[in-house]
């Protein structure tokens, strides 16, 4: 056999080699999707079959099936997701949804949280809060001032959740950013499990060097309607933070403030405003 007829039957044996390798993939990963679509048919039927025990009180008596247990060990979060849909579709707060997580699910999320992965530590600290898991207050302060965004930002709307009005005034130290998306979040926990408003913690969100915490507290006072601390949305108006002096002037008119009840809260305010910086308000 000369070099060239043995050059071209070893490209031909190469090519065929890859072209059987190349289905061999394919049909490995149409197997893999079939069964992860098993998979989640069989959490959401599960999912299913506990939420109609749990409304008509028959005991559950698929928790503890070890199959499906295994399956939802390997996706986690997949269940979870499909569970705060549940929860969400039958309005059931986080107290009721988490009678549906076992004991494998809280070691999970409690194994993630220890997790080295910042992403991960994130992601379980969302699980936590939504379904009433409690955590430790002082990893939660450590981790509300944490480099990563998700972690501090998720740590912040947790801390709010388990301690309310206190766990706000709690954030006075924290010296990063927080986004808007953020303080809407936090301010529907406030409102949805924390109602009653409670002033001397607000005070010291409102004395906090961090510009955002003082436009969290302006929101606060527009969202909660607090007429008594309306004077402080017109100081941030004057802030030399162009952020915070957009927000509270955006806040006052929200808030139905005009022009006359501005010069009478500026009457009893001591601020240093010249006539000229004042017209932006009305």
């Amino acid at each position: 056999m000369s070099s060239l007829e043995y050059n071209i039957l070893f490209a031909i044996s190469l090519c065929f080699l890859i072209l059987i390798l190349f289905w061999l993939l394919v049909v490995v990963s149409v197997r893999l999707r079939v069964n992860r679509s098993g998979v989640r048919k069989m959490i959401k039927r599960r999912l299913a079959r506990e939420l109609v025990s749990s409304i008509h009180g028959k005991p559950k008596k698929y928790l503890n099936q070890p199959r499906i247990n295994r399956w939802i060990a390997l996706h986690l979060y997949y269940y979870l997701d499909q569970l705060m849909l549940v929860r969400d579709y039958v309005v059931m707060d986080g107290a009721v949804a988490s009678t549906f997580c076992d004991e494998t699910v809280v070691k999970r999320l409690q194994q993630d949280l220890a997790h080295k992965n910042w992403y991960r530590r994130g992601r379980a600290l969302t699980y936590c809060y939504e379904l009433d898991i409690a955590l430790d207050q002082d990893r939660l302060e450590t981790w509300s001032n944490s480099k990563k965004l998700i972690v501090r930002r998720e740590a912040q709307i947790c801390i709010v959740k388990q301690l309310g009005w206190a766990g706000l005034a709690s954030l006075q130290h924290v010296h990063y950013p927080i986004s808007l998306w953020q303080q809407i979040r936090i301010i529907e926990k406030l409102k949805a499990y924390h109602p009653q408003f409670e002033e001397d913690k607000l005070e010291k969100l409102l004395n906090a060097e961090n510009p955002y915490l003082k436009e969290l507290s302006y929101r606060i006072i527009k969202e909660f309607d607090i007429l008594s601390q309306r004077e402080r949305l017109l100081e941030g108006a004057f802030s030399e933070f162009p952020f915070l002096a957009e927000s509270s002037i955006q806040l006052l008119r929200a808030m139905g403030v005009d022009a006359a009840e501005i010069k009478q809260i500026r009457a009893t305010v001591n601020l240093d405003v010249t006539p000229e910086s004042l017209q932006k308000l009305v």
